[in-house]
């Protein structure tokens, strides 16, 4: 069982294609490319062990719209999706067919057995069939850019044994908070994941949230072991997470470089379907060697984007350009690669 490959693997690019750094255009990992503009941190907050900072878990509470007992910490998302199949004894998991990889990696490595589902719409009836311990949503979902909602959520909760869980990854959510499922807590089995390093643009800073009630997370925090989370991080995250106004013109931009990016798509790849979107990325299902043809031609043009395959079927996810970059240009590369 290998562990999944993921984006942002710009020297292995550079390498294979013997590409100069700043001919590439790494549209492979859904990160915002407008990045908060943290301030210089005071050297102190080296100086000292990193406890927890009450102020992060206030800011915190504030921005995810839960009570500071619902909410833990972690250095990102990533751990906590570690974390959580160690927490049950072997279990029937269901997880979307096409997924952050991760997921399905972590709870095959720890012995659980998995079932799968294509599109949220098979929910409902696999739940009525078969017993499920664990159900694992992606809101949106990375890469399909489907979403799901309150009701469906409620939904499925109900129809699982009282000690199950209900996952829901939030971390591509943040650009449209309205559709957040966090005001559903307390809710018991109720477990939201939180990333800051997508919205924020800072994914090397490295913190989440786990989102739950207070017995689970004390769970996770046994398993994060002392001082999770260096300074750097909580000292950040107090400073971003409290930045409302600049919360807002984020929401803006991503909304509008989406958009910009879909049409920009759809003139350099007429013949298909772009119609998944979210505000970090473009998505279309297509046959896979289809996908990783053009996977392969634009990585020839310096422009990395992702493939995620399934049942003879792929999904390309394609990101938002970095700054600097104009979208009008995103239309040449694409179109040089693929020989329109």
């Amino acid at each position: 069982m290998n562990r999944p490959e993921h984006g942002g693997d710009v020297r292995k690019l550079q390498q294979q294609f013997n590409l100069p750094a700043d001919a590439v255009w790494d549209l492979s990992t859904g990160v915002s490319p407008f990045a908060y503009p943290l301030p210089a941190m005071p050297i102190s907050e080296l100086q000292q062990m990193p406890y927890p900072k009450p102020e992060l878990q206030a800011i915190a509470a504030s921005y995810y719209g839960v009570s500071e007992d619902q909410l833990l910490a972690a250095p990102g998302s990533q751990a906590i999706i570690q974390i959580l199949p160690r927490l049950r004894p072997r279990s029937r998991v269901l997880l979307p067919a096409i997924g952050y990889e991760e997921h399905r990696y972590c709870w095959q490595r720890a012995g659980h057995e998995l079932h799968f589902y294509h599109d949220t719409q098979q929910i409902e009836a696999l739940l009525a069939t078969q017993p499920i311990d664990v159900l694992v949503v992606i809101h949106p979902n990375n890469p399909t850019a489907e979403y799901c909602c309150h009701e469906s959520i409620k939904t499925w909760r109900n129809s699982m044994a009282e000690d199950s869980w209900l996952i829901v990854d939030e971390a591509f959510i943040d650009a449209e908070p309205e559709r957040s499922v966090s005001n559903l807590l307390p809710m018991a089995g109720l477990i939201i994941l939180r990333s800051v390093g997508k919205f924020f643009g800072l994914p090397g800073l490295r913190l989440g949230f786990a989102l739950a009630d207070r017995k689970l997370l004390n769970e996770l925090k046994d398993e994060l072991g002392p001082w999770p989370i260096c300074a750097l991080a909580q000292w950040a995250g107090v400073q971003l997470l409290a930045d409302f106004a600049w919360h807002s013109e984020a929401r803006n931009r991503l909304l509008v470089a989406s958009q910009q990016l879909c049409t920009e798509l759809k003139i350099a790849l007429p013949e298909l379907d772009w119609v998944r979107q979210t505000p970090f990325f473009c998505s279309t299902m297509l046959a896979i060697d289809h996908a990783l043809e053009i996977q392969h031609a634009m990585a020839q043009q310096g422009v990395l984007v992702r493939v995620y395959r399934t049942d003879g079927q792929a999904c390309l996810r394609v990101g938002l350009p970095p700054l600097g970059r104009r979208l009008s240009d995103l239309y040449r590369l694409v179109s040089s690669s693929i020989g329109l």
